[in-house]
Order: structure tokens, then sequence, then C-alpha cells
């Protein structure tokens, strides 16, 4: 068998890199929904074999050529830096494993988290934001947007808002509470969004109480007006004459019980 001798060459070597690493390449090349990248990821390979006549000269000029087609390009122009580095890794094999690391981490970032606040998320939903997570480079804050639009939707699909856990449960159990024992009908609308901002720390329960008080107390109960305003619930405000409430009722039933 004879060897072309210049498959020794420093040439021939790089060309075979250059080849091996066209995988990469071409995975990355179909993120782009306009075909741009793959047309030119296409006449790429074509320009690896070194009888076109086109061919590159070095893997400088194959280099070149890939930059400068993904300057060139709409979809890939349009990421952040942190998006452009996580697609390259994604679509390089030899990246498999730090890539499957690094997700992983986002995964247990997001699950202690949701789990703190009290959010379920499926294994489809899991899976979908730790990706989302990893691409986007995701910090904590981002993390806090995505599980808050999950509380939003759950809490939606809620009828009594009860049975979560972590802070949304309690604040949830406490809310309904002190509702039911002031007599007040909140909006499904208005408690989840005020649970939302609970559970997320934007406000405090006792904030939520003084909010709800202005809002459903202080006009159902005009004469308490001041009162409310201050802080006072109508529970504690009426809790003389429920005193003399039960007083006269348990007198009647004396009178009666003393008639027959």
């Amino acid at each position: 068998m004879s060897v072309d001798p210049s498959d020794a060459s420093m040439e021939s070597s790089e060309r075979q890199r250059l080849k091996s690493e066209y995988v990469a390449i071409f995975q990355l090349a179909q993120n782009d929904p306009s075909g741009f990248l793959l047309q030119k990821a296409k006449e790429y390979k074509k320009r690896l074999n070194k009888k076109n006549p086109n061919a590159f000269e070095s893997a400088a000029d194959a280099q070149d050529f890939w930059n400068r087609a993904l300057r060139e390009n709409e979809f890939w122009s349009s990421l952040q830096v942190s998006e452009q580095v996580a697609a390259t890794n994604l679509a390089d094999p030899t990246m498999a494993g730090e890539v499957e690391a690094q997700i992983g981490d986002k995964r247990l970032a997001i699950e202690s988290r949701a789990a703190q606040i009290g959010v379920e998320l499926s294994e489809e939903t899991l899976v979908a934001l730790s990706d989302q997570a990893y691409r986007e480079n995701w910090g904590s804050l981002d993390i806090e947007t995505a599980l808050q639009s999950q509380v939003d939707e759950q809490l939606a699909a809620s009828e009594d808002n009860l049975g979560f856990t972590g802070s949304l449960g309690a604040a949830a159990s406490e809310l309904s509470a002190w509702s039911r024992r002031n007599g007040l009908e909140i909006s499904q609308a208005d408690a989840d969004s005020l649970l939302s901002s609970v559970s997320f720390s934007n406000m405090t329960l006792d904030e939520v109480k003084s909010q709800l008080r202005g809002q459903y107390m202080v006009g159902a109960y005009p004469a308490w007006a001041e009162q409310i305003q201050q802080g006072f619930d109508v529970y504690d405000l009426s809790a003389p004459y429920r005193g003399l409430a039960q007083r006269m009722l348990v007198a009647r039933i004396f009178q009666w019980l003393t008639r027959l």
C-alpha cells in the first residue's frame, strides 16, 4: 500500500483535525432557523478536501471562513456571548461531560429554590428550565423570574390556593385563616398576586394584610375606618360585640330553659 507523502505533512494533519471538528460545526449550524449556517457548513466541508480548487490553505483560513459566517448570521448575532458559548459547547461532542455537569448544577439550583418556595415542577418542566438556564447562563435572579412564572400559573389553576408547601404554602395557609377570621372575600386574582409577591419576598405578609385592610375593610366598615387604617382587624374590633352577643344568647337560652 503506497503512502501519500502529504499525509505526513502538517497541512494534512491539520486538515484531518478540521475534519474531525466538523461534527461540532455541523451541529451548531442546525440551530440556525434560516439555514444560512447550514449552507456555510456544507461549503466548509467541501473546502476541507484538498482536491477542491477552493480548498482552505490553512487552519487559520478555515477558522476565518467560519467566524465570518457566524458574524454575518442574524441568528448568531442575536445571541448573548454566554449563549454563543453554551451553543458552541452543546454542539461539541468533546464537551459533553462538562456540559452535562453544568446543566446538572443549574438543575440543582432550580430544584432547591423551587422546594424553598413550594412550587412543584414536572420532570419535563425541570429539564426544559435547566437546559434554558445553561444556554442563557442564568443567575439567581433569572431563576427567581422563571419560578415566579410557574408559581403564578399554579396559583391561577388552584381554586383555594391550599395544598402548597414551602413559603408559598405557609403564606397561603395564614392568609386564608386571617381572611376567614375577618370575614373577607378576597378575589382570586388579588389572592394569587399577593401570595406570589410574598413567596418571592417582594412583600411581607404584614404588608399584604395592610393592603387588604385598606382595600376590603375600610369601605365595608366606615365606622372603624380610622382604627383599621392604624392596623386593627375587624375581628379584634368586633370582639366586644361578639362577647355581648354571646352573653345575650346564653341569657336567652337560660330563660328558655327556666320556663320548661
